[in-house]
């Protein structure tokens, strides 16, 4: 009896002994064009838990997220957030760059996983991170953020080449009545451009942004979830020269420094005219705009419009 009791004591004190895991997984900007690199890491991290013996008890995920912005990775900051608690002991990546978003970030990030006692395994050098590391690891965290500047520069010229070259346009969800098909032609959806015509025509002939939506929903219209369209979205497609087959590129750009997207002074602007088929003419965009204009003057001092 003695004997079963001290090897229950002995499996308990080694199961207290267990390690607790997780790991962080994100493809960098090298890797984010490569088949399944998100997946083959997610796999690789699994392993190395596994046959270290530790118990994996957390994944965390930023998937399609290669910036250098912290604030946009989701699972980075759930993790960071739990560091603070008695869920993991050790944090697995691949290596430095799965973590750092800047040299800043880097060195918080260390800050709070020693306060509160976690330990991190780089798997591709096979070690733990130690206090001894901190000064190697910040060269590389900003030898890093060097290359992701320089990195962001070269994707901002680029994209203003292809812009000037005018070969292909992109539309958000929020453009209604072209479409783009599979030969990357564009060309125009008839049922919703018959609803921006009608836009038009009403700003035209002196309507505001509310008339106009009640009207179109009267009509039968609706935006692509089913709901009317409300007015600052009919003001948005007024001012839009997509409409009438004029295209506006580079009005902003994403500024390495301060991590936001900076708007481009109008003389920046490319603009391509004809770039797409017209579903409004010159005369009726003209019209369109100067009756938002006139309605804009009409304000009164309550800041409603007095018509509409």
């Amino acid at each position: 009896m003695q004997f079963c009791t001290n090897i229950v004591r002995k499996w308990e004190h080694m199961r207290e002994k267990e390690l607790r895991a997780v790991f962080y997984a994100r493809v960098s900007t090298e890797e984010e064009e490569q088949l399944n690199a998100i997946e083959k890491q997610i796999e690789e991290n699994r392993d190395v838990i596994k046959a270290k013996g530790w118990i994996l008890v957390d994944e965390y995920i930023d998937k399609g997220i290669t910036g250098t912005q912290a604030k946009k990775r989701n699972e980075y900051l759930r993790m960071l957030d739990e560091i603070k608690k008695d869920k993991f002991d050790i944090i697995v990546i691949k290596s430095q760059d799965r973590l750092m978003s800047n040299t800043k970030d880097w060195y918080l990030f260390l800050d709070r996983m020693q306060k509160n006692r976690k330990q991190l395994y780089i798997y591709l050098e096979h070690k733990f991170y130690t206090p001894d590391d901190a000064l190697l690891t910040g060269i590389k965290a900003i030898l890093a953020e060097e290359y992701s500047r320089e990195l962001s520069k070269k994707i901002n010229n680029a994209h203003r080449n292809r812009q000037k070259e005018g070969k292909s346009f992109s539309f958000t969800n929020r453009i209604y009545g072209l479409r783009k098909l599979s030969d990357k032609s564009i060309v125009i959806d008839e049922k919703e451009a018959g609803m921006i015509r009608t836009i038009f025509e009403l700003a035209a002939n002196g309507y505001g942004a509310h008339c106009s939506a009640e009207i179109l929903y009267q009509k039968g219209y609706r935006n692509r979830n089913g709901k009317m369209i409300g007015p600052s979205s009919i003001r948005n497609m007024i001012r839009n020269p997509i409409y009438k087959g004029t295209v506006v590129q580079n009005r902003q750009h994403y500024d390495f420094e301060s991590k936001q997207i900076i708007k481009n002074p109008q003389s920046d602007w490319i603009v391509h005219e004809n770039a797409v088929p017209a579903i409004v003419s010159e005369e009726l965009f003209k019209k369109a705009n100067c009756g938002m204009d006139a309605r804009r003057q009409e304000q009164n001092e309550d800041g409603v419009y007095s018509r509409g």
